[in-house]
């Protein structure tokens, strides 16, 4: 899968998962008035910052503009929004998606240091030193992510991936497996085992997945090769043309 698609994909859902958390706020003043040439209370209301204006805006400008266009709104927040943890968090997943891993991890530690055993914030972290070519530091954040959660989607299929590079393909369907037993739909999770099951030769396997994957994400081009891969295999050229076309088309 394309970086930049994967990057797109992963904000948008951060921001989608952030709405249902987040409400307006509104700033009450109460004061003193005239009504028919009698002094009365009046109270009036003032919009103040809302989180969930602010990702909405973010949301939309993140499929509009892009990832640079959109990392230009954190200059616009407000003092009372600085500390928030949920603007710090996207703030340094944009980051990472533009590849500024520094200031990303500048602002992760950050988090680490006020939400410690926070399962996010160590996937991010692992992730910027995996950027930085940090990989000592990188696989102890992944370790601690497994040892609290043995079964947490995303450690699970960082670790596939690693074994995936070092042709270790059952290891790696195991952990691809275990991923997809905490969240079923993990696009990443699904490509890795039906990729490590063609690997294994389990060829029904992969390409039941793989099939799977492309009704929930015909947009990933990369389930559409391997599938017109396994085509070939089974000698159906004329599936496999259409299966690399699909790919193609997107």
């Amino acid at each position: 899968m394309k970086k930049n698609k994967v990057c797109i994909r992963f904000c948008v859902f951060l921001l989608i998962s952030f709405f249902s958390a987040c409400t307006t706020t509104q700033k009450i003043e109460k004061g003193e008035g005239i009504v028919d040439g009698h002094e009365v209370a009046v109270e009036s209301e003032e919009e103040i910052f809302s989180l969930s204006d602010f990702l909405d805006t973010l949301y939309v400008s993140l499929r509009n503009n892009g990832l640079e266009k959109t990392l230009g709104l954190f200059d616009t927040l407000p003092e009372e929004a600085e500390g928030d943890f949920t603007i710090e968090y996207l703030h340094a997943s944009l980051l990472f998606s533009t590849n500024d891993y520094d200031a990303a991890a500048e602002i992760a530690n950050r988090l680490a240091a006020e939400n410690p055993n926070n399962a996010d914030v160590m996937y991010l972290r692992a992730m910027i030193a995996k950027g930085q070519g940090k990989l000592t530091e990188k696989n102890a954040l992944l370790k601690q992510m497994i040892t609290e959660d043995p079964t947490n989607s995303e450690a699970n299929v960082e670790l596939a991936n690693d074994q995936m590079l070092r042709k270790n393909f059952g290891l790696a369907k195991r952990y691809f497996q275990t991923s997809l037993s905490s969240d079923p739909t993990n696009p990443d999770a699904m490509l890795g085992l039906g990729q490590s099951a063609y690997y294994t030769g389990d060829l029904k396997m992969s390409k039941d997945i793989l099939t799977r994957m492309t009704e929930i994400y015909p947009e990933e081009s990369m389930g559409w090769f391997f599938l017109a891969k396994l085509a070939g295999e089974e000698e159906n050229y004329k599936k496999a043309g259409d299966y690399i076309e699909t790919a193609l088309s997107i």
